[in-house]
């Protein structure tokens, strides 16, 4: 399993969202998704990409949009004829001053089922300390 917590600022939110043409936080999750997904594609052809489920949460007081996701049929490097599937869950925060991401994924099904309520713990209790809005 993995947990990635990105925390921009200002300057380098405009950066990122001019450069890609981004408008809201909803689509830096699906920029993060696609970005994600063509790294396995690029490894292995018969990746398939399923979204699982789109929202809203709140985190640290914040709304932030989310959305789940299922990478399918990923072959294992080892040349031997074995696929895995990564599931994962990819949240966004945007604001005028600063952009909140949280990544988390698992390398197999049955740990998603094992640690996503660990990770909605860690998500509940984060608290992110920004300047004012």
């Amino acid at each position: 399993m993995t947990y990635i917590i990105y925390y921009k600022t200002q300057e380098s939110v405009q950066g990122f969202l001019g450069k890609q043409n981004i408008t809201d936080e909803f689509s830096v999750a699906i920029f993060e998704i696609e970005r994600f997904y063509k790294w396995f594609l690029n490894r292995s052809q018969e990746a398939t990409l399923q979204f699982v489920e789109n929202g809203t949460i709140k985190v640290s007081k914040r709304q932030a949009s989310y959305s789940k996701i299922q990478i399918k049929n990923i072959s294992t490097s080892t040349g031997e004829n074995m696929t895995y599937n990564i599931t994962g869950i990819f949240i966004s925060s945007l604001t005028e001053r600063n952009l909140l991401e949280i990544i988390f994924y698992t390398w197999k099904d049955q740990a998603w089922n094992a640690t996503y309520n660990d990770f909605q713990i860690l998500v509940n209790s984060l608290v992110v300390k920004y300047e004012s809005e």
